[in-house]
């Protein structure tokens, strides 16, 4: 026989005003924000700044484009990878939780792409990402938004592209529960592996330097 304890302390997610203030300045307004950084860690919120900054002196001193467009997207999770609930024991025995492992709320992810244009001279593409989360007993995953970042420059019949994926992300913290024998030993139900042998799951976090170059003939 076997259970399952909590040993984290669930984190209640909320919408930062923050992401509410940005995107009022994504879709046009034109001056410059005082944005709350309580909530946020030191280095994601100078990313966000600098971010918000440059994007202000762009659309305020020159005449610049904005396209905001959702490109893909499920009714499913995939920022990470829960667990089946099946597993094997170090005996061979052969174990089924996956009750423990169910979605308890409804799971969303969009993808889609953000392009600041400044005509004749260079653009900038905003690939973002956003995943609703995942809930169940003993696995769980927060709201999670990403956005990368790409430089676009067009001289003559050549384009130059240099861009960072998941420049920023905001959520996304992973938390997990043991399960206990009857022997009081803490195991993990996802892979049967003793808790402290457990792997640490799969995300997409990470972070991709690209370089483009093309040529029209």
């Amino acid at each position: 026989m076997f259970s399952f304890q909590d040993v984290t302390t669930k984190r209640k997610w909320s919408v930062n005003p923050l992401l509410k203030k940005a995107i009022k300045l994504f879709l046009g307004q034109r001056q410059i924000l005082t944005l709350p950084i309580k909530s946020l860690n030191f280095w994601t919120s100078v990313k966000l700044l600098l971010t918000c900054l440059v994007l202000n002196l762009i659309v305020k001193e020159v005449h610049a484009e904005f396209i905001f467009l959702p490109l893909d997207g499920s009714s499913r999770h995939k920022y990470s990878s829960p667990y089946d609930g099946y597993f094997t024991a170090l005996d061979g025995q052969n174990f089924n939780v996956s009750q423990f492992y169910l979605s308890q709320k409804s799971e969303l992810n969009i993808s889609g792409i953000a392009i600041l244009t400044v005509p004749d001279r260079f653009s900038l593409k905003f690939p973002w990402y956003f995943d609703y989360g995942f809930t169940s007993t003993l696995y769980n995953a927060e709201p999670v938004i990403q956005v990368g970042l790409q430089f676009v420059k067009n001289i003559n019949n050549s384009s130059f592209e240099l861009g960072l994926t998941n420049l920023l992300q905001i959520g996304g913290k992973i938390s997990e529960r043991p399960c206990v024998d009857h022997l009081s030993r803490e195991f993990h139900c996802g892979s049967g592996l003793p808790w402290v042998d457990r792997k640490a799951p799969s995300q997409n976090d990470q972070k991709k330097l690209t370089f483009t170059y093309r040529y029209r003939f």
